[in-house]
């Protein structure tokens, strides 16, 4: 599958109101998100025929493989824990079901997510490790609190959504990369986000169509490329956005 190619319009906004700010937003401009894997699975909405991992017996050969996609699955079989190497999963849920059996891999690191549903509790632990989530037309519910994500870098969110949106944004501390575009599930208050406490950000987006969104961030300053649009947006926060647009 050719990777798919996101082009994002950033203008950088200013550490205080009137000034003049150099944008530095190029580098995030054009972002690859790369979809392949190193093999893929699917059961076409049947119960999946484990006979096609025979060969996939030699541990050895199993543990070169990195990243699986899989397709149409609710349940991610137990058999698959032999690939115990994997540092990325791309889940495609045609049914929209909760995902079972992410835990079967313990160095995963990357998590895409197209059209599923995702239930996470307090008692989820393969949270901890994930460094990218990229999500499209997917919900995930029971997040209370972003310290589940403690590792977490990158956060691309397209038309998906939490279904309750945790207050602790400001506890991702090595996020560098968080973008909302067409932001679809829960309401997001980002007068409750301070810029100045996520050291490590470097770029910030929320675009929404829908009710769903609410303030501008506080802290904002001109080391983080800035944008956000959405339906409803007070006519003085977006003026004082718009001061700061990149040319």
């Amino acid at each position: 599958m050719k990777n798919m190619l996101i082009i994002i319009m950033t203008f950088c906004v200013g550490l205080t109101y009137g000034q003049t700010t150099k944008c530095n937003c190029k580098k995030y401009e054009n972002r690859n998100l790369n979809l392949n894997c190193d093999i893929l699975f699917t059961d076409n909405a049947n119960k999946f025929n484990i006979e096609i991992l025979k060969k996939w017996e030699d541990l050895n050969k199993c543990d070169k493989i990195k990243s699986i996609s899989f397709t149409d699955f609710d349940t991610i079989p137990k058999e698959f824990k032999r690939f115990r190497n994997v540092e990325k999963l791309r889940i495609v849920g045609i049914n929209r079901n909760n995902i079972f059996g992410l835990h079967y891999f313990p160095k995963l690191k990357e998590l895409i997510l197209e059209e599923t549903k995702l239930i996470i509790t307090d008692s989820t632990l393969w949270t901890a490790n994930i460094e990218k989530l990229t999500t499209n037309k997917t919900k995930i519910l029971g997040v209370k609190s972003f310290q589940q994500f403690p590792n977490l870098k990158e956060l691309n969110m397209s038309f998906s959504g939490f279904d309750s949106f945790p207050k602790d944004f400001n506890s991702l501390s090595k996020l560098n990369y968080a973008s909302f575009a067409g932001h679809t599930f829960g309401f997001i208050n980002l007068t409750e986000i301070d810029i100045n406490k996520l050291k490590n950000l470097k770029f910030f987006e929320v675009v929404c169509w829908f009710d769903k969104i609410s303030g501008i961030p506080i802290g904002l300053n001109n080391k983080v490329c800035t944008k956000i649009n959405y339906e409803g947006i007070l006519q003085q926060d977006r003026k004082n956005l718009n001061k700061f647009t990149c040319h």
